[in-house]
Formats: C-alpha cells, sequence, structure tokens
C-alpha cells in the first residue's frame, strides 16, 4: 500500500514539474549558418556542432541562448517593438559578464526568425563572434 501512494506521489511530482503554460512553450532546439562551420567565445574557437543553440518564447519575446563548452552563454532576446537591433548578453566560463549593445542584428526569412553579429562592430568579434553566420530559430 504504501508503495502504491509513494509511486502516486512521484508521479504528482514528475508531472508538476514538467508541465509548461500554453503562453511560454518548452525551449526548442535552434540552429546556426556559418560557412566556416565554426564560433569564436572570446579568443576560443570552437566548431558548430559542440555548440549548443536553444529558443524560447515568452512575454519578453524570442530569446536565442548559445552555449559553449566551457560554460559561456551568449543571449540575445528579439526587439518586440519592431528594430531589428538588440544587445547581447555574454556571461559564463572564465571571463567577467558583458553586454555587447546593439551586437544582433536580426532578420527573418521563410518564416524563421534569427540574428547574426553586427557587421557595425567588429571590436565585438573578440567577445563573440559568428564568422559571418547566423543563429536561427526554426518556425515552429
Amino acid at each position: 500500500m504504501h508503495l502504491r501512494v509513494a509511486a502516486a506521489a512521484l508521479g504528482v511530482l514528475v508531472i508538476a514539474g514538467c508541465s509548461t503554460s500554453p503562453s511560454h512553450p518548452a525551449p526548442w532546439p535552434g540552429k546556426f549558418f556559418s560557412n566556416t562551420h565554426t564560433i569564436d567565445f572570446y579568443d576560443q574557437t570552437y566548431n558548430i556542432a559542440d555548440v549548443k543553440i536553444l529558443c524560447s518564447q515568452d512575454d519578453a519575446g524570442l530569446k536565442v541562448v548559445i552555449t559553449a563548452p566551457d560554460g559561456t552563454q551568449v543571449t540575445a532576446v528579439r526587439p518586440k517593438d519592431g528594430s531589428q537591433r538588440s544587445n547581447v548578453d555574454v556571461v559564463g566560463g572564465d571571463h567577467a559578464a558583458q553586454t555587447l549593445v546593439d551586437g544582433a542584428v536580426w532578420k527573418s526569412q521563410d518564416g524563421e526568425w534569427g540574428f547574426e553579429g553586427n557587421p557595425d562592430d567588429t571590436e565585438s568579434h573578440s567577445v563573440f563572434y559568428l564568422h559571418d553566420g547566423a543563429a536561427i530559430c526554426p518556425a515552429r
């Protein structure tokens, strides 16, 4: 009897922990477009296959989180006001948190949104560089 009660309670906990609200769907995998198949975080160059990208949508808008193997994360949120540029926040790894002001340029093609690095801000390439590629959130 105790085993059934414990199993039922565990089932309720698991179900409660996995729920997502319709207004905040679960994150989904993003993808990279890159001719060089590389991405730079500070002084380290990674193959895009070794870097994780997750997309999510919430009240703030479409959010992209890119994570390097060393734990460094880059986050950009698509502006809801229609502007094409947003800040890029870089945290983790062995470096202090940084904000690359207007470091992302957002574009849409075939229903997919994504960003590329701001081509006018070459100084930010020493922090985060997509090698003229883009981080893309596939349409859902």
